[in-house]
């Protein structure tokens, strides 16, 4: 079972893309041009569109929060390009989200234990894959 943004699959047929960002905003970090958002989203479908025709079947989206994660505009992307997404739970450092600081490792497993199994920010749809930052909290 493969967990993606339009609900789990029994599979994927044809090529992966396993670390992408269809959505994204580094602004914070590299300027405004490091953002890839709502108003990018129909040349991230024409894309996929033209990529899927070249055999790519699935991606996995690994935006993290305060990254620009979307998964409401991921779900979008995937059912007009007709691709399957898969979303990340997680956190990733700079900028670490105020949570992954302060909470407690509880907390933080809580948070990405919820992503999967109920959804993100309020929505249904669930993440299927962990996101893991070159550091961990504990070692900044």
């Amino acid at each position: 079972m493969i967990r993606t943004v339009t609900g789990d699959i029994a599979g994927v047929h044809g090529r992966i893309l396993a670390h992408e960002h269809l959505q994204i905003d580094l602004s914070a970090q590299k300027g405004p041009a490091n953002r890839i958002g709502e108003a990018e989203k129909q040349a991230v479908v024409d894309d996929l569109r033209h990529a899927k025709e070249l055999g790519l079947a699935a991606i996995t989206d690994l935006s993290a929060p305060d990254w620009g994660r979307n998964p409401v505009a991921l779900r979008r992307i995937s059912e007009q390009a007709g691709v399957a997404v898969v979303c990340a739970a997680g956190f990733y450092w700079d900028p670490f989200p105020g949570v992954a600081i302060e909470g407690t490792l509880e907390q933080l497993r809580d948070i990405m234990i919820s992503e999967i199994e109920t959804g993100v920010g309020g929505t249904d749809i669930r993440c299927g894959v962990r996101q893991g930052g070159n550091q961990s909290r504990r070692a900044r």
